[in-house]
């Protein structure tokens, strides 16, 4: 950890300049390595401070920015055999061998499945804790092939009279190998039953540890775990004069939390003195920095990507809020007590929107790279929205799709678009055709719903299906009108993946619940996988009422009646 800040804003010029001429030859669509590689041989060049071992990192084409890699032994732990055509009462024996687990912080890529699959699930494992709506579950993405499933915290459903099994809360960890099925290991834990409890599981970056943690600071547990094993590393203790509201991962290998802290009084009411800090979680009285401020209300945003720009909003005497802006690095205030400019992450780069005229439009557009220049902008008088552009990929800890790329909108239905760490402009079309944003968002054209197929296509989908598509190379309209909507089910790079009468189609609908579900659960839907491209169908399946699907780990997985399962 450096302990001055990263970004300079005299030497953005020259690094926007070198990065041209580094990027210009790379293939567009898959170069985000070699750009992260150019990054740090530029900012290294200029003495921007990344440090001997990042450089060295650029030489030996390692990820730069935090990425480093964990290395566990192949999972031991497998499901023992059967395999029904429903989701089994036993655990069915993945057929693969187990792949080493290997924590990069690399996008997870979906496996399409373009055949028929089986009926009978792949493989099967048992959720501790599941199968009563009181306890839903949900996916962690850590690496190609594996995934954290989260169940619980016990919380009954919302807007429902289903009589739920309150007698405590539960919540459980399982670490599953989804291209095989095997479980490398699970833990659970109980308390006496909390009404709003916010127990929550995240990965400490790339460090291969795992953040369990209540966000209101509930009973339950404050760990922090070792991903291979699931083992307890350490207890989370909070200083008694500290009233912890936020604690989100750093981002890279160190394992840190961001920290914003709320002072209390001696009878342990809550007080005007704040802090923002960085530190080990399992150390949270001795902080690598902190810093005190005043507000009455205060709240901090999550660093999605590799950058050192933390961002902390605070009120002070019922004033409109004002933003500061910290080097998690360091500690050292980038920007104090701005009330005109906002963040948002991406792939390798951040966008500053400044000079906001409304809440989707502001005059100045730049991108920020992740040691906080500079390194390119636009402004327009009358101010640019932004939309980004979803890869399919994703970051692993369940983070956001990737985003490489934006559109700026404006002037009117113009779209510029860009590339967002160097600021190339590819092409400008008219996006007329893509549809207004609706209610708050009022742009000309919506910032919603953009993505990159797999066949070089932007295109918007909306829940009526496509809308819009335009040839990522040349920006030339492209028609899309027979292509899936990208808004419904589970998107996968090839094909869309998407269930009739089952949940949220005909079945249960959310965590929010409706009624009890039927015992014995009924096959009364059907899962299909569409093709991304004609929308035609390539294969269906029986489904549960209560069946949902995802990607966990990049494989398509069901959840049904208290179990995850390999769909095929």
């Amino acid at each position: 950890m450096n302990d001055r800040p990263r970004f300079d804003e005299q030497r953005s010029a020259a690094i926007r300049s070198a990065l041209l001429d580094v990027v210009e030859q790379s293939p567009r669509r898959d170069r985000r390595r070699q750009v992260r590689i150019a990054v740090a041989a530029v900012l290294a060049a200029l003495g921007l401070g990344l440090g001997g071992t990042a450089v060295a990192f650029a030489v030996t084409g390692v990820s730069l920015f935090g990425d480093g890699g964990v290395t566990a032994a192949p999972p031991t732990t497998s499901a023992p055999a059967t395999a029904p055509s429903t989701p089994p009462a036993t655990d069915a024996a993945p057929a693969p061998a187990a792949h080493p687990l290997v924590v990069t912080g690399d996008p997870i890529a979906p496996h399409d499945i373009l055949t028929q699959p089986a009926v009978t699930p792949a493989w099967s494992v048992q959720l501790p804790g599941a199968g009563d709506m009181c306890e839903h579950p949900t996916v962690i993405d850590v690496a190609d092939g594996y995934a954290l499933v989260e169940v619980g915290p016990t919380q009954p459903p919302e807007d429902s009279h289903y009589d739920c099994d309150l007698d405590a809360s539960r919540f459980s960890l399982t670490l599953v190998d989804t291209s095989t099925g095997a479980q490398v290991w699970s833990r659970d834990w109980s308390w006496d039953f909390t009404y709003g409890d916010h127990t929550a599981a995240s990965l400490l970056g790339t460090s291969g540890r795992v953040l369990v943690w209540d966000a209101l600071g509930g009973p339950g547990p404050k760990e922090v775990l070792d991903l291979a094993t699931g083992t307890t590393v350490a207890s989370i203790d909070v200083p008694e004069h500290l009233a912890l509201t936020t604690l989100y991962p750093v981002p890279g290998d160190s394992g840190d939390v961001a920290v914003l802290a709320q002072g209390r009084d001696a009878q342990g009411q809550p007080t005007t003195s704040w802090s923002v800090m960085r530190a080990d979680p399992a150390d949270l009285a001795n902080p690598r920095w902190s810093v005190p401020f005043e507000a009455e209300q205060a709240g901090m945003a999550q660093i999605t990507n590799t950058s050192s720009i933390l961002q902390v909003t605070h009120w002070v005497n019922g004033q409109s809020s004002a933003l500061d802006v910290y080097d998690v690095d360091s500690g050292a205030l980038m920007v104090g007590a701005t009330t005109d400019r906002s963040y948002s992450y991406y792939d390798g780069f951040t966008i500053r929107a400044s000079d906001q005229i409304d809440y989707k439009k502001a005059r100045t557009i730049a991108g920020i790279d992740d040691a906080g220049n500079e390194v390119w902008s636009r402004s327009l008088d009358s101010g640019y929205s932004v939309a980004p552009i979803l890869q399919i990929a994703r970051q692993p800890g369940s983070s956001p799709q990737l985003v490489s790329e934006v559109l700026l909108i404006g002037p009117g239905t113009q779209l510029e678009l860009v590339d967002g760490v160097t600021g190339e402009s590819r092409w400008i079309a008219d996006g007329a055709a893509c549809g207004a944003g609706p209610g708050i968002d009022g742009t000309a054209v919506s910032t919603y719903g953009f993505g990159l197929t797999a066949d070089g296509v932007v295109m918007r989908s909306s829940d009526k299906g496509a809308v819009c598509g335009f040839d990522h190379g040349t920006g030339a309209v492209v028609d899309v009108s027979q292509r899936p909507s990208t808004d419904f089910g589970v998107s996968g790079e090839l094909a869309q993946y998407r269930l009739d009468g089952a949940f949220g189609t005909g079945g249960l609908y959310s965590e929010k619940g409706q009624d009890a579900p039927p015992s014995p659960m009924p096959q009364s839907g059907t899962g299909t996988a569409y093709d991304a491209t004609t929308g035609a169908a390539l294969w269906s399946v029986p489904a549960f009422y209560d069946e949902r699907w995802v990607l966990a780990g990049g494989y398509l997985v069901g959840f049904s009646q208290g179990r995850v399962f390999g769909i095929g």
